[in-house]
């Protein structure tokens, strides 16, 4: 997965964007799920703490709404790879590739992701 870089903050994002959880994911990945503040990613996104507030109650919240965007995203991108492919070697390579390898990486760079992401461990409290 690439993360993109901080976004500087006159840049206004939607709150339901695309690149609003990219930057919130960025975010995570480098300071971890348990050290990452909403101020973190307000300042990520280019918005004020109060508006992430009155968007996101918490910061799981956020996650939340990040984790059901990149589900969303991951089931238009399986659709969409699995279209291409006929057999069943050539969905299974675009599963992982797509859906298992990136959270690898995810996991490689952020030690408490696999935590998150299993929803057991401090990371998912």
């Amino acid at each position: 997965i690439e993360f993109p870089e901080l976004f500087p903050l006159e840049k206004i994002m939607d709150l339901d964007d695309a690149s609003f959880f990219d930057a919130t994911m960025a975010v995570v990945a480098r300071y971890g799920m348990k050290r990452t503040t909403m101020a973190d990613i307000a300042r990520a996104v280019g918005v004020s703490r109060q508006t992430l507030y009155d968007r996101f109650s918490d910061k799981d919240g956020v996650m939340a709404a990040g984790i059901d965007h990149m589900i969303t995203r991951l089931a238009r991108d399986l659709d969409a790879a699995f279209a291409k492919r006929s057999d069943l070697a050539g969905k299974l390579d675009a599963y992982f590739e797509i859906a298992v390898w990136p959270m690898y990486e995810l996991c490689q760079m952020m030690p408490d992701a696999a935590d998150f992401e299993t929803g057991m461990g401090p990371a998912s409290v």
